[in-house]
């Protein structure tokens, strides 16, 4: 029934007709340059950390829940909310990427992420759970489309085609790795505490990234 109802909103969407833009009336960036550029590689590793560990903590929770003897309904409870905060800032970041940088887009979700791993530390009750993955879901928002806004750049690029494949590549390969990990991962005996320091050691490797760029 979405289905049908989106398909008839697209019928009344008049988009403006496509121009053919040859190599010569744009600028001649070379491949290799805007693949090593700031924008590109801050705004991939963002949505791809963004990813992954919002993936990672996901699809964790659930088992964690079901460790500490919760039902398949609280599980299902806190994954319906966890949804809601991953698309409901969308509505937001419209307005708010007028008012700051895609930098600053992704601080607000990296710091989403960061408590809520503090909140999934510090206590195993329904509540730890929920919030946590909330935050998560918040966090994934920020910092992807925080990193797709530094992506924008590349929009008219010559190379936007490749662009696209070599990002999507760097952000799906390790988002479903990281899918797969979870399983094996909450297996063992520090299970959900071990997939916590995961996600912030990943946090912490997407904020080195500015540094490692600016020494080069």
């Amino acid at each position: 029934m979405i289905c049908i109802v989106t398909s008839l909103l697209l019928l009344g969407l008049k988009l403006p007709p496509m121009s053919v833009v040859t190599a010569s009336a744009q600028h001649s960036e070379s491949l290799a340059s805007i693949l090593k550029s700031r924008a590109f590689v801050l705004g991939t590793a963002s949505c791809s950390v963004g990813f992954v560990v919002m993936t990672l903590l996901m699809n964790s929770v659930p088992l964690a829940m079901h460790q500490h003897h919760f039902s398949v309904g609280h599980s299902a409870t806190v994954l319906q909310w966890h949804f809601v905060a991953m698309y409901a800032p969308g509505l937001l970041l419209v307005l708010l990427a007028k008012r700051l940088t895609p930098v600053q887009v992704v601080a607000i979700g990296v710091t989403c992420n960061v408590v809520g791993v503090v909140v999934a530390l510090s206590g195993l009750t329904f509540w730890h759970f929920l919030f946590a993955l909330m935050l998560f879901g918040i966090g994934w928002a920020f910092m992807f489309n925080g990193g797709t806004f530094m992506l924008n750049a590349f929009t008219h690029s010559v190379h936007k085609s490749r662009l696209q494949g070599i990002n999507s590549l760097l952000i799906y390969l390790p988002n479903a790795l990281a899918s797969l990990s979870a399983g094996s991962l909450m297996a063992l005996t520090s299970g959900w505490p071990l997939v916590n320091m995961v996600g912030i050691g990943m946090l912490l490797l997407l904020v080195l990234v500015p540094t490692v760029l600016g020494r080069r």
